[in-house]
C-alpha cells in the first residue's frame, strides 16, 4: 500500500506542475462587514465563483448580486472569468483583507498586474430568509417539496452514471481532468478536524449526507425529531467501522448547512467514533458527461492529494446514493439506496457495515480489485468475502431480536449459509467465506438458516417453520 501511495504522490506532483502554469485571479469579496478572499483560474466559470461564495456566505447563487464584477449586465454563469470586463475601479493594488480585518499579501494567485478584484456581494443568506426550507432544498438539492427525489425520464447515460458505472469518456475528457486538477489545487491545504490515522486495515470511508445517512427533508424540519431524520443504525454503523476506517463526510451543500446537519445528528458528540474531515459543495467541480450535460461530482483526488501518505485509490471507499458523484472514481464507489424517513424498517447501514468489514479484511489489498466479483461493488449486498478477524465491540454480540448487531450478524450468517448451499448461483462466485463464530442459542447468531421456530432470515423477517423460505434466494436489494 505504501508503494501505491507513493506513486499517487508522483502523479499529484506532475498535476500540480500543470496547474502552476495556469493564470489565476484573486477576488476580495465583501459581504456586509466581512471580507473573503477567493482564488480561481482564469478559465473557471462565473458559476464556480458563485459556488465558492455560497460556501463562504451561505447566499445561494441565484440570490447573489455581485457589484463590481463587470461593466453593465452581469454575465451568464457559464462565462469564463477571463472574458469579464473588469471595471478599473474594482482593481485594487492593495492587499486583500482577511476575515478578521487584517491585511495579508496576495502573492498566491493574483490577477494580471498583481491586482486583486474587489467586489461586493448583495444577497440574503439561507438562514435569514423567511422562505420555507423545503423550497430551498428543492432549489439546491434537486428534491420535490416533500423531500423526495424528482422523477423524470433519464437517458441511458444518466442511468449509467446513477448506478456508478464507469464512464470512460468522462474520466478521460481533458476538460474534466483540468477542472479536477484546479479543484485539487484550490483545496490542497484544507484542514482536517482530526488528524488521519495510519496503519488502518480499511483506510478511508467517504460518506454522502443527504439521503444517504439522513433524510434531509426531515432533518431541516424543526417539528420533526432528529431520531426520525437519521438513518436507522447510523451511530452504530459509524462506531462499527471506525476501528478500521477514518470517516469523512462529503455533501453537496454549503459548509454552514453541512456543519449544522452533522451537529443536529449528533455526529460530533458520540465518543465511539470521530469524523476526520468534512467537504462541502465548493470542492465539487462541474464536469461534462455525455450528451453535453454538466454534473457536479466528488473527485477523490482532492483527498488523495491532500493526504497522499495515508489515503489512495487502493484504500478509499466512497458511499453515495447517486453514482454520478463518483463518476471520476467509479471503482471506489458504492451506490446505496436513498433513505426516506417513511421507511422505519430500513437496515441498509447494517448491510453496509458488513461489506465495509469485509473490505477491511487484510486479504483485500486494493478495494478496486474485482477479483471477488465481475460486477465490482455493484452487488455488494450479497458479497461472501470473509469479515475482519475480530468484530468491533458494537457487533461482537447479538443483543435483542431486531437490534442493529442482531440484524448485522443474522444477515451475514444468512448469506454464508446460502452461498455454501448454492455455490453455483452465488452472484459473487465460489469465494472462501468464514462463518461468524457460534454463540449461545439465545443470541440467534448461528451460521445456519434452519433453526426452527423463532428464527429470522437475513432481512430480519420471521422464517417459516417448514423451512420453505430457507431454500429461496435472499430477496434482491434494489
Amino acid at each position: 500500500m505504501a508503494s501505491q501511495a507513493a506513486s499517487g504522490s508522483d502523479v499529484a506532483m506532475s498535476e500540480a506542475d500543470t496547474v502552476d502554469e495556469q493564470k489565476w485571479m484573486s477576488f476580495s469579496v465583501r459581504h456586509g462587514k466581512t471580507f473573503h478572499n477567493v482564488r480561481l483560474a482564469e478559465d473557471d466559470s462565473v458559476l464556480e465563483l458563485k459556488m465558492i461564495i455560497f460556501s463562504l456566505t451561505d447566499v445561494p447563487p441565484e440570490r447573489q448580486k455581485l457589484l463590481g464584477l463587470t461593466r453593465g449586465k452581469l454575465p451568464i454563469d457559464e462565462a469564463p472569468l477571463s472574458s469579464l470586463a473588469i471595471p478599473p475601479g474594482s482593481l485594487k493594488a492593495k492587499h486583500p483583507v482577511n476575515v478578521d480585518g487584517t491585511s495579508s499579501p496576495a502573492s498566491s494567485g493574483t490577477h494580471t498586474s498583481g491586482k486583486t478584484i474587489s467586489i461586493m456581494l448583495v444577497g440574503t443568506p439561507v438562514q435569514d430568509t423567511f422562505q420555507d426550507r423545503a423550497v430551498l432544498l428543492d432549489a439546491h438539492g434537486g428534491q420535490n417539496g416533500d423531500g423526495r427525489k424528482k422523477k423524470r425520464s433519464k437517458t441511458e447515460d444518466e442511468r449509467k452514471a446513477d448506478r456508478g458505472k464507469p464512464d470512460y469518456v468522462a474520466m478521460s475528457d481533458p476538460s474534466n481532468l483540468s477542472k479536477v486538477r484546479k479543484t485539487v489545487e484550490r483545496f490542497r491545504e484544507f484542514a482536517p478536524i482530526h488528524p488521519p490515522r495510519t496503519g488502518l486495515s480499511g483506510g478511508l470511508l467517504v460518506l454522502d449526507l443527504d439521503w444517504t445517512i439522513a433524510d434531509t427533508h426531515k432533518l431541516m424540519d424543526p417539528q420533526c425529531p432528529v431520531a426520525l431524520a437519521a438513518r436507522p443504525g447510523l451511530h452504530e454503523f459509524l462506531a462499527a467501522v471506525y476501528p478500521y476506517y477514518d470517516i469523512a463526510v462529503w455533501s453537496q451543500t454549503s459548509w454552514r448547512f453541512l456543519e449544522m446537519k452533522l451537529t443536529e445528528l449528533g455526529c460530533f458528540e458520540d465518543s465511539r467514533y470521530q469524523i476526520t474531515f468534512i467537504l462541502d459543495r465548493s470542492s465539487m467541480p462541474a464536469v461534462h458527461v455525455r450528451e453535453a450535460t454538466k454534473k457536479e461530482v466528488k473527485p477523490l483526488d482532492v483527498i488523495w492529494n491532500r493526504f497522499p501518505e495515508v489515503y489512495g485509490a487502493h484504500n478509499t471507499v466512497h458511499v453515495d446514493d447517486l453514482g454520478r458523484n463518483f463518476i471520476m472514481n467509479p471503482l471506489n464507489g458504492i451506490v446505496i439506496r436513498p433513505y426516506y424517513s417513511d421507511a422505519p424498517l430500513d437496515d441498509e447501514l447494517a448491510s453496509l457495515a458488513r461489506y465495509c468489514l469485509q473490505l477491511a479484511n487484510p486479504s483485500v489489498t486494493d478495494v478496486r480489485n474485482r477479483g471477488w466479483s465481475t460486477a465490482g461493488h455493484d452487488r455488494w449486498h450479497d458479497c461472501t468475502l470473509p469479515l475482519v478477524s475480530s468484530l468491533p465491540v458494537a457487533l461482537d454480540k447479538a443483543d435483542t431480536t431486531g437490534s442493529y448487531a442482531y440484524v448485522f450478524r443474522r444477515r451475514h450468517a444468512h448469506w454464508l449459509a446460502y452461498a455454501a448451499k448454492h455455490p453455483s448461483s452465488t452472484r459473487h462466485g465460489a469465494t472462501q467465506a468464514r462463518a461468524v463464530p457460534q454463540e449461545g442459542p439465545s443470541s440467534g447468531t448461528s451460521a445456519t438458516t434452519n433453526e426452527g421456530e423463532g428464527s429470522v432470515s437475513g432481512n430480519g423477517a420471521p422464517m417459516q417453520e417448514d423451512g420453505a423460505k430457507k431454500d429461496k434466494a435472499p430477496p434482491k436489494q434494489s
